[in-house]
């Protein structure tokens, strides 16, 4: 039996009412106990795919959008890690000049540059069309001190 919570969706009647809006179905505040003696995890959506995620001092930026003109506003110093959607940078102008001057990064961990349609088991392999080594360069032309990198496949990045 789901718990009663006055900030929990009503999902319920906006999928019996044949209609359902973002806002039904919007979490609000309080919608999550944060364990005690640890600082909450704050989840900001901003936009599409994109999510800010703020612990303890730290933030996390996941946004495949990343040059749009909200991101600044969207961004707060100083940001330590930015997950950068790879495919597609080709066709933004000035892709790299436009991120790197406007969030500043620590880190770029790359994303979305692999051939989805492989097995797992074949592990990542990566598509030319996204011309990694010009973005790598372009990216560390504006800050030659920012770190670049992937994960494998199933692996992970400790911060």
């Amino acid at each position: 039996m789901p718990r009663e919570h006055p900030t929990e969706p009503r999902c319920a009647s906006a999928v019996y009412a044949g209609v359902m809006r973002p806002e039904d179905i919007a979490f609000g505040p309080g919608a999550f106990e944060v364990p005690a003696g640890r600082a909450a995890i704050r989840v900001s959506w901003l936009g599409t795919a994109g999510f800010r995620i703020e612990h303890d001092g730290f933030t996390l930026l996941i946004d495949p959008y990343v040059t749009r003109a909200s991101l600044f506003a969207c961004a707060r110093a100083p940001l330590d890690l930015l997950l950068m959607c790879v495919a597609g940078w080709t066709t933004t102008a000035r892709f790299c000049p436009r991120v790197m001057g406007a969030i500043r990064p620590g880190a770029i961990l790359l994303s979305h540059w692999d051939n989805f349609f492989s097995p797992m088991d074949a592990g990542a392999k990566a598509l030319p069309a996204m011309q990694m080594p010009r973005l790598v360069d372009g990216l560390t032309a504006v800050d030659p001190s920012v770190r670049i990198g992937t994960v494998p496949l199933l692996g992970s990045v400790d911060l």
